[in-house]
């Protein structure tokens, strides 16, 4: 039996088809907070910050899946999502949140990474053969992403 093996397309087109699903449910539920911030009063403060702190876990949820999957997808920066996750949730509930769903997208990479069929021109890549050669790969790789050259 042949051992077939995923094109990174078949990998990347159902993520953004979730984040498409994800975006959707959090503005449905997110609805009345926005509306509120498009008309700011001060009497309308109060109510804000009561709805926001009603969101429950559901929501919580839906943006650790967001991070998650938008960390899975490479080139794509999951950073405007963290920070509204902190901002709404708090420094370290946030912070919870962002360092799980990183977390969980990192683990789907690394799971889905055996099934999909890597291409010649990736295999010669020179940074890739520098870093497998590198004294401290790991090092290398976190410096590599400290760097934000290309999100």
């Amino acid at each position: 039996m042949e051992n077939h093996r995923l094109n990174k397309y078949w990998l990347i087109g159902p993520g953004v088809i979730a984040i498409i699903l994800l975006m959707l449910a959090l503005v449905h539920d997110f609805m009345p907070e926005i509306r509120l911030l498009m008309d700011p009063t001060p009497s309308h403060r109060a109510e804000l910050l009561t709805m926001i702190r009603s969101n429950g876990i559901r929501d919580l949820i839906f943006m650790l899946l967001l991070v998650g999957v938008m960390n899975a997808i490479p080139g794509l920066s999951n950073d405007v999502i963290c920070v509204f996750v902190g901002l709404y949730y708090g420094p370290w509930i946030g912070l919870l949140v962002n360092w799980a769903g990183n977390i969980l997208g990192n683990c789907a990479v690394a799971a889905l990474l055996s099934h999909v069929k890597l291409s010649h021109k990736f295999k010669q890549n020179k940074i890739l053969d520098s870093l497998t050669h590198y004294r401290h790969p790991a090092l290398g790789l976190t410096v590599g992403y400290m760097v934000p050259i290309i999100p």
